[in-house]
């Protein structure tokens, strides 16, 4: 009930706040890992891998319930997450106390890392400068209908977010570059937009 998961245009959390409680439909996840770390009187520490969508404070309580004891969350902490780990962090005090720009650049990883899990593509000098125009354009390989793509001009520049539309790649997040890419004399080998 406390999720912001919405029944009848409210999320769930309102509700309940409210007072209010309503049927939830269940919903499938996968747990890969539950490791047991700690057990202390009642207080049971655990590691647990999951799919995204599981709700941590439910699978407490559906354990509880199993167990006829009931059971709660106590303290809850993400350590990671779209593949990235809680290892590869550094605290804002430790940032902070870096001598210059240059450290602190070091240890800022590039935006497109965060889009790791999504395919990549790869434009043509040509078709990068009409992607960055606002245009669709042809590319191979495509995300699957409908899907997502971190986009690239050759030679590895991050352009940004492009998603697979009608068989062309079209842009929907692009990075603010201070370069545009150059459209190059060769416009027969382009891959100029549809349409």
């Amino acid at each position: 009930m406390y999720s912001a998961i919405k029944q009848d245009g409210q999320p769930l959390y309102k509700l309940a706040r409210a007072g209010i409680v309503t049927e939830r439909a269940p919903r499938p996840v996968t747990v890969y890992e539950f490791t047991v770390i700690d057990l202390v009187g009642q207080s049971l520490t655990v590691d647990i891998s999951c799919s995204k969508g599981t709700y941590v404070r439910s699978l407490a309580h559906d354990l509880g319930e199993l167990l006829g004891c009931g059971a709660h969350v106590a303290d809850l902490r993400r350590t990671a997450m779209g593949g990235f780990s809680v290892d590869e962090t550094i605290s804002l005090e430790a940032f902070a106390a870096l001598p210059g720009q240059p450290e602190r650049a070091a240890c800022l990883i590039p935006a497109d890392q965060a889009l790791r899990s999504l395919p990549q593509v790869v434009l043509s000098a040509n078709a990068a400068f009409y992607f960055c125009q606002g245009q669709a354009v042809s590319a191979r390989p495509l995300p699957a209908a409908g899907g997502w793509a971190r986009v690239y001009q050759d030679g590895g520049r991050f352009l940004g977010l492009g998603v697979e539309e009608d068989g062309q790649l079209a842009p929907r997040r692009l990075l603010h570059a201070t370069e545009e890419p150059e459209m190059t004399q060769k416009t027969v080998e382009a891959d100029p937009p549809r349409g």
